[in-house]
Order: structure tokens, then sequence, then C-alpha cells
């Protein structure tokens, strides 16, 4: 029996008002309006068979082919809002009374107030999600880490599921810490948790010691600040690195749940996140793929991404290469993008020259050196900017801030996307020889391009 078979039944803790051309539904919810054509008079006719005694699939059988499309969208509405359930009482008549859940039953499928939801109290659950079934699992934070990593991928929904993480993470479950989980369940599910939902994620951390139950994270479709894009922040996983924030934005991406840890420098916060949300998500990915391997080169764009890539190939190539160096002057060259010229007056607070050797690559890459600062780019400002970021972050931070942080910058802020094809497309050739794939990932609504494990070195 699939979830769409199973009957349907109009929750009786909802009241439900029809209007012209819209129903008003109230329930512990809050208050909806909920608009169509003419679906108060499909309100009306569908009442008598939303008792518990058909099914969605059964429903929509009985209708012409033009109103299977209004249907549907009925009880995706109803279903939004909470006013309407699928009766699970045929699962909730094989599943386990919830009071014998503890230590001599840790794991099973519970009945819940005519609803079945399956409840662990010792880790993941060892089966993928039942559609229609909610579910509870006690986790430790690197199980954790999985399961925020795992909301709505590539071709899974949310579903109605919750986790709970107990600090501090104990040696052994002994029979005291399970009757707790168990006492805890049971309040969730009175509470924190609503069985009927078919789409929200919720992530509760216990604090063992004091018994203090906080809500971390909540994903539905409610409203924008829960959405899936705002996790990063919901969970704290970026944060400043706790000295001074002039002139340089200095930040990091780590979480407890995760064993990733990025940081990044720049010049403006919504860069420096970009740049660390990438790593960080990148570093995750590569870690479920290839445990121990390093990260690869991320990027917002796939044109971009090619672009580092090659300079990444054309910077090893330098390295053979005999090339004709001249001295310039970093601070005294004028450079139109504000992210050179903004660091050019932050040196020159501490320098009054800044010699630099510059050389250009048999590729046409533009390479500066500055004793042991160095970059390479096919955009020449943005390797300016990049040996001006790591002076900037010796002279102002030293040894105090530890080592260097990669720098976040974006090439788009320093050539035209226009430009960018151009440059791409003009370096096919190099790459006849350097042909790595190129794929998208896309996590907590972000989507992010890096490059395939293997590749062929020049």
């Amino acid at each position: 029996m699939t979830a769409r078979s199973l009957p349907l039944r109009l929750d009786d803790r909802s009241l439900i008002l029809a209007q012209k051309d819209g129903l008003y539904v109230f329930n512990r919810r809050g208050a909806f309006d909920l608009r169509g054509k003419d679906i108060e008079t499909l309100h009306a006719r569908l009442v008598p068979h939303l008792q518990g005694t058909h099914g969605e699939e059964a429903l929509l059988a009985a209708v012409p082919p033009a109103a299977a499309g209004p249907l549907r969208s009925y009880f995706d509405k109803l279903r939004q809002v909470g006013a309407l359930r699928t009766d699970t009482e045929p699962a909730g008549k094989a599943a386990r009374p919830l009071d014998e859940l503890g230590p001599t039953c840790r794991r099973g499928r519970f009945a819940w107030r005519g609803h079945c939801v399956e409840i662990s109290l010792d880790g993941p659950w060892p089966a993928p999600r039942t559609e229609g079934v909610a579910r509870l699992e006690f986790l430790r934070p690197e199980d954790a880490g999985r399961w925020l990593w795992q909301l709505r991928a590539p071709g899974s929904g949310l579903g109605n599921q919750a986790c709970v993480v107990e600090t501090p993470v104990a040696e052994t479950l002994s029979a005291e810490i399970l009757r707790h989980r168990a006492s805890y369940a049971r309040w969730l599910l009175g509470s924190g948790l609503d069985v009927e939902r078919r789409e929200r994620a919720l992530l509760f951390e216990l604090e063992a010691q004091s018994g203090e139950l906080r809500r971390r994270v909540v994903l539905d479709d409610d409203g924008p600040e829960h959405a899936l894009r705002t996790l990063p922040d919901q969970i704290e996983m970026l944060r400043s690195d706790g000295i001074d924030q002039l002139p340089l934005v200095v930040a990091r991406a780590a979480h407890p749940f995760f064993a990733p840890e990025v940081r990044r420098i720049g010049l403006d916060k919504a860069t420096v996140r970009k740049h660390l949300l990438g790593d960080f998500l990148m570093r995750v990915d590569r870690g479920a793929a290839e445990p121990g391997s390093t990260a690869p080169l991320v990027a917002a764009s796939r044109c971009e991404l090619a672009i580092l890539l090659l300079e990444r190939e054309v910077e090893k190539r330098a390295a053979r290469e005999e090339l004709r160096w001249k001295e310039v002057d970093l601070l005294a060259q004028e450079e139109p993008h504000p992210e050179v010229r903004y660091l050019q007056s932050i040196l020159r607070l501490r320098r009054s020259s800044l010699p630099t050797r510059r050389a250009v690559t048999r590729d046409g890459a533009v390479y500066f050196e500055h004793g042991p600062h160095r970059a390479l780019s096919f955009v020449p400002a943005r390797a300016v900017a990049e040996v001006l970021l790591d002076v900037t972050w010796e002279l102002f931070y030293g040894s105090s801030g530890g080592e260097v942080p990669l720098p976040a910058l974006n090439l788009r802020s320093f050539a035209k996307p226009s430009e960018l094809l151009r440059i791409a497309t003009r370096l096919r050739r190099l790459g006849a020889r350097f042909t790595p794939g190129l794929r998208a990932v896309r996590r907590w609504g972000i989507t992010v391009w890096t490059e395939e494990y293997r590749h062929e070195t020049l």
C-alpha cells in the first residue's frame, strides 16, 4: 500500500469555513486563507469522502483528467496548513504501544494518536525514511552531521523528521540515559514534533547535565526564515575569527557535527561568507566520497572554475619556464578596481612602496611575486589583489593571526562575465591535455562548482 492510497481524513481539530473562492482554516498552527477558483464548491463535494474512507489515488481516479489538477492543488493546500492528514491506523495497529519505549525497547515503530512514529533512542534508524511516517532519532554529533547533510539532498524530499543530539556524549548508554531519552521522546511527540506534517525537519540539543532541551534547527515551508538556505546560520556554522575585523574580515566555517574547518580572509563579509560556504560544502562532500582527500578548487560558476583550474596548471608549468621578470611598485599603480584601491590605501599606512616582481607566462597569465607572496591569474587585477591581501595580513596581523588563510576574492569582481567567458574560450587549446571533469554540488539551497577527483597533470 502506497502513501497516496491510504485513506484521507479531515483534521477534526481544524475549523474550515467556506467563502466565495476561498477557505478559511483555523487550527493550532494558525489562521490560513486558502484561495482557488470554486474551491468552496470542491470542498463541499469532497467533505463526505474525506472521513477515512477514500485515498488520494481513488479520488483522483474518480474525476475527469481535467479536474485532477485542481483536486491535487486542494489536497496540497489542506496538507500544508495541517487540515488534512493521511489515516495511518493500519500501520498504527502493527506498531508498539508508546509506553514500551525505553531500555528494553530502544528502537521501533510506535503508535501515537492513530499515527505511526519511528523512534530510535540509540542512533540512526537503519532503513530509509518511510513516506508519510514521522521519525525521531537520538544521534551522536557526527551522525547529526550526516543527518543534516542529507536534508533535501538532490532527488529526496524533506520528510517529517527530527533528531536530538545529547551533549556531552555519553561513552555508554545506561538504562537511566535511555529512560531519560524515552521521556523526552514522549514529551516531543506531545509538544515539539507535529506527526501530521509532511515536510518538516527539526534538530534539538539536549544538555545532559542540566536537562535543558533547546531547538536548534527548524526547516519547513511555512516561511523564508526556515528555508533550507538558512541552515548554516541556524547551526551557527559561520563565525568571525575572534581577532580584529579591521582592516580585513577574518572568518571561519566550522561545527562540532562536521570534521572540516575552513578559514578565509577578505574585504567584505558577504564575499567571505560565500567562499566559506563553498569551501565547507566541498570538504564535506569530498570527505564523504574520498576520505582523507584534500579539498578541490571551488567556484560559483562553471566558467570561473575552468579558469581557476587552468591557472593552477599554468602555475605548475611556470615553475619550469625561464620567466622574464621586471620590477613594479604595486602601491604606485593606478587601478580601477575598488578592491585593489582599498588594499593600496591600507598598505600605504605602513609602507611607502611595495616592490614586486612581475612576469607574463607563455600562456598569457600574469605572475606577481613579493617575497613569499605569489599570485598568478589570467585576470591581472585579481593577482594584484591577492598579493596585496597577503601582505596586509602579514603587516596587520603577523604571527598572532596564525597561518595565512586563503583569500576570498571573486573573479567577477575583477572581470565581467563576458570577459571571463572569452578567457575560458581562448584557453581551450591549453586544456587539450588537461581535461578535468567539472561538476556541481547542490546542498542546503547552495550550488557550487568543483573538479572531479581525477585529472591529468601537465
